[in-house]
């Protein structure tokens, strides 16, 4: 019986001691070694996170999913990883694997790997740089979004570049895209508001959506001659953007494109252009003037809005006669503009003519 009462004493106080620990101390912790491919092992050792053998890594999802990587526990994300060294003969980094590995200093990646998988690298790291293998020829979804990344050389044998890739790397300062480079997606570097210098490729024959969008630092970017159109929100909210040169076989521009760029003080718009797109210039402060191609039919809501210093708008005569449509705040209600062209512009749809000198406050 004496001894019956020592033992439950003990239980007790076992479980009295546990229920006083933090909830964190009391759940599972990650393993410290493991598979995490059909022939990979890994293990971690004291920050250092080593992968060895051959093939693809399995996919995971975000640290809070039950299906997390095995070097994380499902209550909290990779805190411990400092270095993370992959082996050769691994061909494939698996999606998620490393995300969140915020106190990320080193990675070392080799020349097997042919693919980073969606949200690898994601995460509010410390690393300052990494070396892409050489073989590399797919970047997925978001692969490096919000690392600390401060610039990116992408090997010249990748042929895509998927969604958000660099999406909200905001000290990322530079970055090369190869020539191999046949697929872009949209949103690639948004955010990324110490980005200064990009190259693009030089077969680029398009620029996507929000491509470059609040990219506050952008002063200015050569836009290969072969690119066609320029996605909506491109260049949106690159406050520092002061120079750009349309090339003239570009025949669409998106809603948006240059909204709110207002160190923009010159643009070109080429000859082929037959629309500009709603919001397309808005908020453009610093813009001073602007020549409407002959062939634009149609000029949307709030294309020039806000454009404050715009004091002179160019329309080029068509070659043969057709309307021109605006529709509610094309121009701003404040601004002292005066249109200019060759006579008497019979551009707009019904009655209303645009002539030479006319102030806005005549229509």
């Amino acid at each position: 019986m004496r001894n019956s009462k020592k033992l439950i004493s003990l239980v007790l106080a076992v479980l009295m001691a546990v229920s006083m620990m933090p909830f964190s101390a009391i759940t599972a912790s990650a393993a410290t070694s493991g598979k995490c491919g059909a022939n990979i092992n890994w293990t971690l050792n004291n920050g250092i996170l080593t992968l060895t053998g051959s093939g693809s890594m399995y996919d995971y999802k975000y640290y809070g999913d039950s299906n997390h990587a095995p070097w994380q526990s499902q209550s909290s994300p990779n805190y411990d990883i400092k270095q993370i060294v992959v082996g050769n003969g691994i061909t494939r980094i698996g999606n998620h694997a490393f995300s969140n590995c915020s106190n990320l200093t080193s990675v070392s990646l080799p020349n097997t790997v042919t693919e980073i998988g969606q949200s690898a690298f994601d995460s509010d790291y410390k690393l300052p740089s990494i070396v892409l293998p050489a073989n590399l020829t797919k970047i997925d979804y978001s692969a490096f979004m919000s690392s600390g990344l401060t610039s990116i050389n992408i090997p010249n044998k990748v042929t895509t570049i998927g969604d958000s890739a660099f999406f909200a790397c905001r000290t990322l300062a530079s970055a090369v895209i190869p020539d191999s480079v046949t697929s872009l997606s949209r949103s690639v570097f948004y955010s990324c508001e110490a980005l200064k210098s990009v190259t693009l490729p030089s077969n680029l024959t398009a620029i996507p959506n929000s491509f470059f969008n609040n990219c506050k630092s952008l002063e200015s970017i050569d836009i290969p001659s072969g690119v066609t159109s320029i996605g909506s929100s491109a260049f949106a909210y690159c406050v520092a953007l002061k120079d750009i040169t349309i090339p003239s076989g570009v025949t669409s521009i998106g809603y948006s494109t240059f909204q709110s760029c207002i160190a923009l003080e010159n643009i070109e718009l080429p000859s082929g252009i037959t629309t500009i797109n709603y919001s397309s210039f808005e908020n453009c402060s610093s813009l001073k003037s602007i020549i409407i191609p002959s062939n634009v039919t149609s000029i949307n809501y709030n294309a020039f809005k806000g454009c404050t210093a715009l004091s002179t708008v160019t329309f080029e005569r068509p070659s043969t006669t057709h309307n021109l449509t605006t529709y509610n705040n094309t121009f701003d209600s404040t601004a002292k503009l005066a249109y200019t062209g060759s006579g008497n512009l019979g551009l707009l749809d019904g009655e209303t003519v645009l002539e030479e000198g006319a102030t806005l406050s005549d229509y």
